[in-house]
């Protein structure tokens, strides 16, 4: 009996170790590529492969942001209740409970407000490229993602309630609840946690962004498109 539950012990404390020294290396690689990023590109201005109108960035944002938003949200959401459960279920246990008391609706809360920081995301894309054409690319990343962090943090307080109430209220009421009891700075509550934990990712990823541009650019038979296309997944796959 004690020789199963050492065994069991033991084999727990392996997986904890091999989950932490994934997440060890992960962090590592991201540093390390931040890194060279950013000593890239302290010491020139890149310009763009191709130059959009305000409209075509505005609206390549709001759909990619909508899209990954939608597809992610199930995603997003058991997370958020696993994070608050005061359990010790895994993933999946939660999900498959959430499913059976629920329905399968339960896994798109908070989608209105979390679609409603869009706007965030169409700021940051169309202010990037003029940015990138005055300042490095760190600055002007920067300067983007602070906007799209204090455009979008309300709405992200607010999906992050809408997933967590057990009472189902919608994200108005919420907003309402909020303001009447912390007024409006309240909507901003968690704003330097949440600035905090996306900067890092924007710098990666616009970072990323104009090297693989710059190293696309390079190959002969790549049309813009199909530059900014391939550029743009491999921020997204790192970041």
């Amino acid at each position: 009996m004690f020789g199963h539950q050492n065994h069991n012990t033991r084999a727990v404390r392996g997986a904890n170790i091999s989950s932490y020294s994934s997440v060890t290396r992960t962090t590592m690689l991201l540093w390390m590529l931040l890194l060279a990023t950013a000593r890239a590109a302290m010491g020139a201005v890149v310009e763009p492969v191709a130059v959009l109108h305000t409209w075509q960035r505005s609206v390549a944002g709001a759909g990619a942001f909508a899209a990954a938003t939608i597809l992610t949200s199930p995603m997003d959401v058991v997370k958020t209740r696993t994070q608050a459960s005061s359990d010790d279920d895994t993933s999946l246990a939660v999900a498959l409970e959430m499913l059976r008391q629920e329905g399968v609706l339960c896994f798109f809360s908070g989608l209105a407000p979390a679609l409603l920081m869009a706007p965030a995301a169409m700021v940051q894309y169309t202010v990037i490229d003029p940015l990138r054409a005055r300042f490095p690319i760190l600055i002007a990343a920067t300067i983007a993602g602070a906007l799209s962090v204090t455009i979008k943090c309300p709405f992200d307080f607010l999906k992050t309630l809408r997933q967590n109430d057990p009472s189902n209220r919608t994200a108005r009421d919420l907003f309402t609840s909020t303001f009447r009891d912390a007024g409006v700075t309240g909507l901003w509550t968690g704003y330097g946690a949440t600035l905090a934990r996306d900067m890092p990712y924007h710098l990666l990823k616009w970072g990323v962004y104009v090297q693989a541009q710059a190293l696309f650019r390079a190959m002969t038979g790549l049309s813009a498109g199909a530059q900014n296309l391939l550029a743009g997944a491999a921020a997204g796959a790192i970041g």
